[in-house]
């Protein structure tokens, strides 16, 4: 069951960052919807929150809980080679590398969900989401 649920969430994020790789031009708005795009999904799918971050996979098997903890380094995965396009592409030098840049990026996606999970699904992880997303683009490209 766990396993099904992880595939949902990898196929319908995933997919949907394809489109928006190949969308969008400008790696800074790239970026910025990708994030926002994870963090909407969390707060539309709240048990799935669990489920990725491990919450829920407390007593099942190591297998399993490797498997979710896929989905956030797949994701970063994606951060980093966004941030390397970019740097190639658009000449947008990150203040570190693209390892730390992605690094970080993933830290305010994963602390957003992690506070909806602790506040029962109250905070929304998309709540100020703009103002927010500026203090990670300048922490990432100065």
């Amino acid at each position: 069951m766990f396993e099904a649920l992880i595939e949902f969430a990898e196929e319908a994020v995933f997919s949907r960052c394809q489109v928006i790789l190949q969308g969008q031009e400008d790696v800074r708005v790239r970026l910025q919807q990708l994030v926002h795009l994870v963090l909407v999904f969390a707060e539309r799918n709240p048990g799935l929150c669990c489920v990725l971050t491990g919450d829920a996979l407390m007593g099942e098997n190591d297998t399993l809980r490797k498997r979710a903890s896929q989905f956030f380094e797949r994701l970063e995965t994606q951060v980093r080679q966004t941030l390397k396009e970019g740097e190639i592409r658009q000449g947008l030098r990150p203040r570190t590398t693209s390892a730390r840049g992605a690094d970080y990026v993933l830290v305010f996606v994963e602390g957003r969900i992690q506070r909806f999970i602790r506040s029962s699904f109250s905070r929304l992880p998309s709540t100020d989401f703009d103002e927010s997303w500026g203090l990670v683009a300048e922490g990432v490209w100065g």
